[in-house]
């Protein structure tokens, strides 16, 4: 957490000198990985925000998202750069365009063949923080720290705009809620700050930046898994004694009934927490069959807006399975019939 910490400050000089400060967007088309988390802190210390994309996306969908957002630099993982490339040529805003060798990590920048005008984060890396910056002027309840893209069921993506005080606020209320209500009844043992986290759902959704601030937060270890691979994503269970896994009902439906599971120790595995989807109560009963070790599963209700989720289930009186639980801390719910 050290290096991460002194990277940031990295960043946040490269972004100074780069006439990045209050206001400004930039965009991260980036998989899960370390420099995702750097950069958004990264931004933040200057006044700034961040808008994650998937490396999935097309150059099409990239321009429409750097138009929206205003971005002014962008963060691209090297598989990605080719389609980053194609839509910033339509989007003047764009004045600066930073390569993270993400699949390439041991190959010497100058061995990349990065096209002229694009930097290597290694030139980002390399600034000396700036301990002596004038303070930003931030206003915590205004001011975009996060702009997720969310297409919900209204056709195209469109970006929420968080605050530092949304996105801190629920930050506040996820950990005082598994401090209070979670924890003490199924973490029993548990050195919570201790426990190895799995940091698997996409940073670019609100559901994966979330994790990753509460892990980094506690202090935890945190296993970042770049992309998806059942066999990766067991072994990692298996040799750092997961407890408490995040994920999503694909994954869930992997882990009920992919032979991939009988060839690893999952025992360790005792809460899992779903979100992003509803999962049945067919598939949960399945899963609770295949890894009997598991004492919960739990789903949460939320949405981008709520920086993640408004209801969770409480443990104490309430099985889980198939319900969202109680609203949450500090929520206020209005039903219309």
């Amino acid at each position: 957490w050290k290096e991460m910490y002194l990277n940031i400050l990295s960043v946040s000089a490269f972004l100074e000198e780069r006439g990045f400060g209050h206001g400004d967007i930039a965009a991260l088309v980036l998989p899960n990985c370390w420099e995702f988390l750097q950069v958004f802190i990264g931004a933040a210390l200057r006044g700034g925000g961040t808008t994650g994309a998937s490396t999935l996306f097309t150059d099409y969908e990239l321009e429409n998202q750097f138009k929206d957002s205003k971005a002014k630099i962008v963060f691209a993982a090297d598989n990605s750069l080719n389609q980053v490339l194609k839509a910033a040529k339509n989007c003047p805003r764009i004045r600066t365009i930073v390569v993270v060798p993400v699949h390439n990590r041991g190959v010497p920048p100058e061995n990349l063949n990065i096209p002229f005008g694009v930097l290597h984060y290694s030139e980002v890396t390399k600034r000396i923080p700036n301990l002596n910056q004038q303070k930003v002027d931030i206003d915590v309840s205004k001011d975009i720290f996060l702009l997720p893209y969310s297409s919900g069921t209204t056709g195209s993506p469109k970006g929420v705009m968080l605050s530092h005080k949304n996105f801190s606020t629920m930050i506040s209320i996820y950990i005082n809620h598994y401090d209070k209500y979670v924890y003490p009844f199924v973490g029993q043992g548990w050195t919570v700050e201790k426990e190895n986290m799995m940091l698997s759902p996409p940073f670019y959704h609100i559901y994966g930046i979330v994790i990753s601030v509460m892990t980094a937060i506690r202090g935890q270890t945190g296993i970042l898994m770049t992309r998806f691979d059942k066999d990766v994503y067991c072994r990692c269970i298996q040799d750092y004694k997961i407890k408490l896994l995040n994920l999503v009902p694909p994954i869930m439906v992997v882990l009920a009934n992919d032979p991939v599971v009988r060839k690893y120790d999952l025992s360790s595995l005792e809460v899992l927490k779903s979100g992003g989807a509803p999962a049945g109560i067919d598939l949960i009963q399945k899963l609770k069959k295949t890894l009997p070790n598991i004492k919960r599963v739990d789903q949460g209700y939320g949405m981008t807006e709520c920086c993640m989720p408004a209801s969770l289930p409480f443990p104490q009186g309430n099985p889980g399975n198939n319900n969202v639980g109680k609203l949450l801390s500090n929520f206020e719910m209005k039903v219309i019939d």
